[in-house]
């Protein structure tokens, strides 16, 4: 059996071309130089995936769904050693069991919603000693060497053909983009509709899961459901006794943090394509900046986040950080091309981003491309020692968590709202 470890202190970079827009030498700050190595293009040549290859036929269920292809490494010993001598086995014994209870993808959730809702109900198969099951479209298992087997819920495809190129073939939008609702499950014997404002009984109100919800089980939800699962006492009690806690302490402050740094570790495909950047994190320290703006056409999201002014009243703080580091460099995550070149026309000589990928809210219409540079995304943020963040973006915070170098972090912090005026 081949084991992936996580990336055992390894780092990297990657970035595009300096921009053609970039100041004069004279007007960028003293931190800045131009750096031995380069910075841009560093994205190997995309390879994408055969669908066929990787699945069963019409099937969502990949073909070494049961091979484990890493250890859980992740949270206390005591919790590591329960996982991997205790749950994961039970896993392989039952993985067939009619009562499983899955996570399924709601709506356009993107990649860091279905990361922490596929953890809120792994916790909740944990407590609960029941066979855990996913359908996350993001989440596949050609990026992901999942830790336990056979996680990915059986579902039935219409589409078994396709090339791998010209892509997306109509096999790739099944597995990586369309929402697998009801009228797809009908062998599923209960639907549990999570919302923050309702209560569903063995979840958020009284009542013993077990009982409630005998035969599998699917859970969807737009929102986390760890805080109020274990508000519940016996499950709080039963979590912090895993990782060896006092019940006084709050397991839910660590529990996303050690459940994504175990179950999304990168497979040998998507390691192959970090590699050229980990080497950067090797050899300089790295201040990571994630914008997440929601304005940017290719992202098709409404929402707002930032904006310009925003971003470069953090130039400040940024010198400050950078100009007592030797040799620092910045990887920058952005959904932007504005805000993106905000960063390039100050710090553009050591800046490095994911390049040569498409661009893509993967929870709403992705490729493989696309998917692949989330992926590489969320990892090498994780690889950072330093962090700006956009303070309301899932997908820097699950960056976050996938970090094992205890990162400094701060965030954009929003300007203030204009005074009223006296008449």
């Amino acid at each position: 059996m081949v084991i992936v470890q996580f990336f055992e202190g390894l780092s990297e970079g990657e970035d595009e071309a300096p921009s053609k827009k970039a100041p004069k030498r004279d007007s960028l700050p003293p931190f800045v130089y131009s750096p031995k190595e380069r910075l841009f293009n560093l994205t190997p040549p995309f390879k994408p995936v055969n669908m066929k290859e990787v699945y069963l036929p019409h099937s969502t269920v990949p073909r070494n769904a049961m091979t484990v292809r890493s250890h859980w490494n992740s949270g206390s010993e005591q919790f590591i050693n329960y996982m991997n001598k205790q749950f994961i086995p039970f896993q392989a014994q039952h993985t067939n069991d009619s009562n499983p209870i899955i996570y399924v993808k709601r709506g356009t959730t993107g990649i860091a919603g279905q990361m922490r809702g596929v953890c809120d109900v792994l916790l909740l198969s944990i407590i609960h000693q029941r066979p855990f099951k996913m359908y996350a479209s993001s989440l596949q298992s050609y990026l992901f060497a999942f830790p336990i087997a056979n996680v990915t819920y059986p579902v039935t495809l219409a589409n078994d053909s396709g090339a791998p190129a010209p892509l997306p073939s109509p096999l790739d939008n099944e597995h990586i983009v369309q929402n697998y609702n009801k009228k797809n499950h009908p062998r599923v014997d209960t639907w549990i509709e999570f919302t923050i404002n309702n209560a569903t009984p063995g979840v958020n109100a009284p009542g013993d899961f077990n009982t409630l919800y005998p035969g599998s089980t699917a859970v969807i939800s737009l929102h986390s459901f760890l805080r109020p699962l274990l508000a519940n006492r016996a499950n709080h009690n039963r979590v912090a006794r895993l990782f060896g806690m006092s019940v006084n302490q709050r397991p839910q402050g660590v529990w996303y943090r050690t459940c994504m740094q175990s179950l999304f570790q990168p497979t040998e495909y998507l390691r192959g394509y970090l590699q050229p950047y980990l080497k950067l994190f090797a050899r300089h320290p790295v201040l990571g900046i994630h914008i997440r703006s929601g304005d940017s056409t290719k992202w098709k999201d409404a929402s707002f986040h930032l904006t310009p002014d925003v971003i470069t009243r953090e130039f400040d703080h940024i010198d400050a950080v950078l100009r007592n580091l030797t040799a620092p460099l910045i990887f920058l995550s952005s959904d932007s091309d504005t805000y993106k070149q905000l960063i390039l026309d100050r710090y553009g000589k050591i800046v490095f981003t994911v390049s040569g990928l498409d661009l893509k809210h993967v929870g709403k219409s992705s490729t493989q491309s696309g998917l692949l540079r989330a992926a590489m995304e969320l990892h090498l943020i994780g690889q950072c020692d330093y962090l700006l963040l956009t303070p309301v973006s899932g997908f820097g915070d699950c960056g976050k968590r996938l970090n094992r170098k205890k990162p400094t972090v701060w965030y954009f912090q929003p300007l203030p709202s204009p005074s009223p005026s006296v008449k």
